[in-house]
């Protein structure tokens, strides 16, 4: 009935999106730079470690000016405040962190839309990115290295018709990708 603004005093008040540490849903992590708006670019990621009374800064600069679509957690690394895989997709790419945020590190260069865990095989993610200089190849990704590496798939889709694609897995569905 009621909400309260928690993170007002941060570098930025866009965010593109929030994702919930599986095993500790103490950790919350907030993309910054809403890549649907882009009224504001992004400061990195935000930490809260109290289930998000109050959030850190973000620890690095490498995602400066970067604009968040979506964000996963690893699940197997998951529940710590210093060693959790976390992968970002942003209009620079897909940003991964192996340590909670602390550093993170651009491992697919492309205007990343969606970044998704595989519901089923720990370390395997997919994500979309547009390439190329205008929003008319879509191309849909694999990672079975907790986002290291990255293999194109081929497309049962018309890549020239989708701008965006949005992903989803479900572990009651293994093996399946829904865009």
């Amino acid at each position: 009935t009621s909400w309260t603004p928690l993170t007002d005093q941060q570098c930025t008040s866009s965010i593109g999106s929030v994702v919930i540490d599986p095993v500790n849903p103490s950790i919350i992590y907030a993309g910054t730079g809403d890549g649907r708006s882009f009224v504001q670019a992004g400061c990195g990621v935000l930490r809260s470690t109290d289930g998000g009374n109050t959030w850190q800064d973000p620890q690095t600069t490498t995602m400066v000016g970067a604009y968040t679509f979506h964000m996963a957690v690893d699940r197997r690394t998951a529940g710590t405040i210093g060693s959790t895989t976390v992968l970002a997709a942003t209009h620079k790419g897909v940003y991964v962190t192996v340590n909670s945020g602390a550093q993170w590190a651009l491992r697919l260069t492309a205007y990343a839309t969606s970044v998704v865990a595989d519901g089923t095989r720990p370390g395997v993610f997919f994500a979309a990115a547009v390439n190329g200089p205008s929003a008319s190849r879509t191309t849909l990704y694999r990672s079975t290295d907790a986002g290291n590496n990255w293999t194109a798939l081929p497309s049962p889709l018309n890549p020239a018709t989708f701008a965006r694609i949005e992903l989803a897995t479900s572990p009651n569905a293994p093996g399946m990708v829904f865009a």
